[in-house]
């Protein structure tokens, strides 16, 4: 079932993103900004927003090393990208991935790609659930969380101090604009980064799951006599087994007595 699953995935269990073999217990390993500056106010309008960023970089982060980063899912496809003052990177990822994981890649690519040793490093994101994640990590922490924990790690181990700040999105700070046109443009062309996040496929599968459920049981001969009852979708892995239904003394609208209806 498992070879048949990574099969219809084109993939492989090695590009299912696991645990780091060593877990992060540190609650202080990088710094996280997701509301302690003013321009991190969406309500103030966008050029405020720009002047105030401009601000903070200039106080704040002067001699850091600054990366944006930026993902985006489509019916086409599912992508991530950065951008340093240097170079800048643009892959696609599998589409099973969700916009959540496509973000925490972005970070992680970057600090792989972009990162440089003499200078501490400045990551920008839109992706305010991804920091929220990693400033929250735990042992039930997504796996990309961790994988993204272990690489700050390693920043950290060359003594660089690595600061995370939430950019908002559409605010007319131009390193946030350029790393979301950056993963926008992606022809097919590009590179795949084949990383797959396993609680995507789990939510994959379950939907898919799900979907079946409900419809054996709108195809079910007995569904235009029981109407829409929620209960049901929970008990259609009964009907294949001729079971009678014991739904208690409950009538639908047309009055029909629903326990009196049996699967013989």
């Amino acid at each position: 079932m498992l070879a048949n699953l990574f099969t219809e995935l084109d993939t492989s269990t090695d590009h299912i993103i696991a645990f780091p073999d060593t877990l992060i217990s540190r609650s202080n390993f990088c710094e996280i900004f997701l509301s302690d500056f003013s321009f991190q106010n969406k309500a103030h309008p966008a050029f405020l927003i720009k002047d105030l960023f401009e601000e903070v970089v200039y106080k704040e982060f002067q001699d850091y090393h600054i990366i944006a980063t930026d993902a985006s899912k489509s019916h086409s496809f599912t992508s991530t990208a950065g951008i340093s003052n240097l170079q800048s990177f643009v892959y696609r990822i599998h589409p099973i991935n969700s916009i959540f994981t496509a973000e925490a890649l972005a970070i992680c690519q970057a600090l792989d790609e972009l990162s440089v040793t003499d200078k501490n490093l400045l990551l920008l994101t839109d992706s305010y659930s991804v920091l929220q994640a990693l400033k929250c990590l735990a042992i039930k922490s997504p796996k990309v969380i961790h994988r993204l924990a272990g690489k700050i790690l390693v920043r950290k181990n060359f003594h660089q101090k690595v600061s995370l700040v939430w950019t908002p999105g559409h605010s007319l700070i131009h390193w946030n604009e350029k790393a979301d046109l950056l993963s926008k443009t992606v022809p097919e062309s590009h590179p795949l980064l084949e990383w797959i996040a396993y609680e995507d496929i789990i939510s994959r599968y379950q939907t898919i799951s799900l979907q079946k459920t409900n419809h054996s049981f709108q195809n079910n001969k007995y569904q235009e006599s029981i109407r829409d009852i929620p209960a049901m979708l929970t008990l259609t892995h009964w009907l294949k087994n001729r079971r009678e239904l014991d739904l208690g003394n409950k009538k639908d609208d047309g009055g029909v007595d629903v326990k009196a209806i049996g699967v013989r």
